[in-house]
């Protein structure tokens, strides 16, 4: 055979089998359709199961004529085809969607490209709480106004669901409901108002805070002159008041207190005394007989030199608890102390050569008892009842008011 027909021939079939897997059209001028496959995109690397991804890629006719390209995605094993006709120069995007049920990665790929998105359970089923930010309107407030308590609850799971806030108040537990959704949050809150004086500790779960409830004392009242004075009025309110009383002069000091209102003489010897003097007493007023009623009086004082009167009304919410020790001499009213529940025992020494009167009171004003009432040195102690009965004590704040004309000292034990 001839050799240059060979030749030929052979060259026929290499352009033959060179266009063999291209989509092409030929024109008049011998142009093809040529495609160049891009840009493989999945829309979600992350779906739950049953959501769908949307696979896609760029197609471009590089050639001179127009025509069509068959794209092929291969997804987890499984071909889906897209058909895209494009003119000389033209490009698109081709996409198909996938959803799957089972949790996984899975493999895409288009032509000589490749990329994974992954199936995930997203949810758990349940709603999961956090409790946080107890905060208290206020801390301090008179008896029968209100705090407002409040924290934050969060859901910090994945599902709706409801949580059940346990407000502990002094003791007692206040529930609130709250549902969220998942993460959702919201403040809660509660309102409490307490008529006792005194510290209520309020917590939720694993935080806590306090407020006090405590009454706002009157501003003291001043009285001060010189010589036999009729002094102008005051009002006492309900409660204990407390009378310190200085005097420089040689002869008496007889103080008298008189309501106002009434003309009666509430204390007549109130102090007694003559020459130089600096002490205190206490006294109710509650309104009963042999106690100050609340409203105006006023003071007549019989004295030879200058005088002050100091009057005070305290409304303490909390004070120490035994043991206590007060060592003073002379009148004096001790600081408050506070009794808790049982009895409470009171030990006594005085080495003055006159009176020595020992007075219980509570922090209303009301006399509980006469502890000792003796003249002269004195040595012992006496047990008092603490259970809020009649004739005994009630827990809570009290005084002592002494009248002593020496140095004397008093343990309280419980």
């Amino acid at each position: 055979m001839n050799k240059k027909y060979l030749v030929s021939v052979f060259l026929i079939v290499l352009l033959v089998a060179s266009f063999a897997g291209c989509t092409s059209t030929e024109n008049g001028d011998g142009e093809i359709a040529e495609f160049e496959v891009t840009g493989l995109d999945v829309s979600s690397s992350e779906v739950s199961p049953g959501d769908s991804v949307t696979v896609s890629v760029d197609v471009e006719n590089t050639g001179g004529e127009e025509g069509t390209k068959t794209v092929e995605f291969t997804i987890d094993g499984e071909t889906v085809t897209e058909d895209v006709t494009l003119g000389a120069g033209e490009s698109d995007s081709v996409s198909v969607s996938v959803s799957k049920d089972s949790t996984g990665t899975y493999e895409v790929s288009a032509s000589d490209m490749s990329e994974t998105f992954d199936v995930v359970e997203t949810g758990t089923g349940e709603a999961s709480f956090e409790v946080s930010n107890l905060d208290l309107s206020s801390t301090g407030v008179n008896p029968g106004d209100s705090v407002t308590v409040s924290v934050d609850v969060e859901n910090t799971g994945e599902e709706e669901g409801t949580k059940t806030v346990e407000f502990t108040i002094d003791g007692q537990i206040v529930t609130k409901d709250v549902t969220l959704g998942a993460g959702e949050s919201d403040t809660i809150s509660t309102t409490v108002t307490k008529d006792s004086t005194g510290t209520y500790d309020v917590s939720v779960e694993d935080l806590s805070q306090s407020f006090e409830v405590s009454e706002t004392a009157p501003e003291p009242i001043i009285l001060s002159g010189n010589g036999d004075t009729s002094t102008e009025t005051f009002t006492l309110e309900e409660g204990i008041a407390i009378f310190y009383f200085t005097h420089n002069g040689d002869s008496n000091f007889i103080v008298e207190l008189l309501n106002a209102e009434t003309g009666e003489t509430v204390l007549g010897d109130f102090p007694n005394v003559i020459g130089s003097f600096e002490g205190s007493t206490a006294l109710g007023v509650t309104g009963e007989t042999m106690y100050a009623s609340p409203g105006e009086h006023l003071l007549n004082i019989d004295a030879d030199g200058d005088w002050e009167v100091r009057i005070e009304q305290p409304r303490p919410s909390d004070a120490p608890t035994p043991p206590q020790t007060f060592s003073e001499e002379g009148w004096k009213v001790t600081e408050p102390f506070k009794l808790e529940e049982g009895t409470a025992t009171f030990e006594f020494t005085h080495d003055g050569s006159s009176n020595f009167i020992v007075q219980l009171y509570d922090e209303e004003g009301n006399r509980i008892d006469t502890l000792v009432n003796e003249i002269g040195e004195y040595e012992g102690s006496t047990t008092v009842g603490v259970t809020g009965d009649m004739l005994d004590a009630s827990p809570g704040i009290h005084y002592l008011s002494v009248d002593a004309d020496g140095n004397w000292e008093i343990n309280i034990n419980q």
